[in-house]
């Protein structure tokens, strides 16, 4: 999921798309701790959003 996201834009998850998306990213934090804390940052907001039943623009990029 992480490899398929775009350059130049913003991707848009939902429901269990959002659960992919924490998964690989708690994964990469497992391979990189130096970046866990941003990665429990964006985990709380994707979970948040998944909650409410929202949709998350995401751009790591930026």
């Amino acid at each position: 999921m992480l490899s398929s996201l775009s350059f130049d834009d913003y991707d848009l998850f939902f429901g269990a798309q959002i659960s992919a998306l924490a998964d690989e990213l708690v994964a990469v934090a497992n391979i990189n701790p130096t970046i866990s804390e941003l990665v429990k940052k964006m985990l709380g907001l994707l979970f948040k959003a998944q909650s409410l039943s929202k949709a998350v623009l995401f751009d790591p990029f930026k």
